[in-house]
């Protein structure tokens, strides 16, 4: 768990530590929180997933038990397409929505 706090520490390092006793809440100081999840994944290794949202942007991250971290699906900002491609648009549009509905569930299953 050490080193999960030592990069908490690194990347929040204005936010408290989570309560180890809480398996999922939010961790605020002022304007800036985020929202945390403790788990263990399938060798049992603890990690802490975080998700942040500010007006930049979203991070959705995964501290592992040995302190790396990995970067988890979030909401897409907007999408691109290729105006020549009759119908691209529509795609684009659809494959954006089907995204952010499917990391909509998830983030709202894991933090809520």
């Amino acid at each position: 768990m050490q080193n999960i706090k030592n990069k908490f520490k690194e990347l929040y390092p204005q936010l408290p530590f989570p309560d180890e006793n809480e398996q999922r809440g939010t961790v605020e100081l002022g304007a800036d929180n985020i929202k945390y999840a403790f788990g263990k994944d399938e060798k049992g290794d603890a990690y802490l997933d975080t998700y942040s949202s500010h007006r930049m942007g979203s991070a959705h991250l995964r501290i592992t038990h040995s302190g790396e971290v990995e970067v988890l699906d979030t909401y897409q900002e907007g999408f691109s397409y290729d105006a020549e491609i009759p119908g691209d648009e529509q795609r684009a549009e659809k494959e954006h929505r089907k995204h952010n509905e499917r990391v909509g569930k998830l983030l709202l299953e894991k933090f809520y």
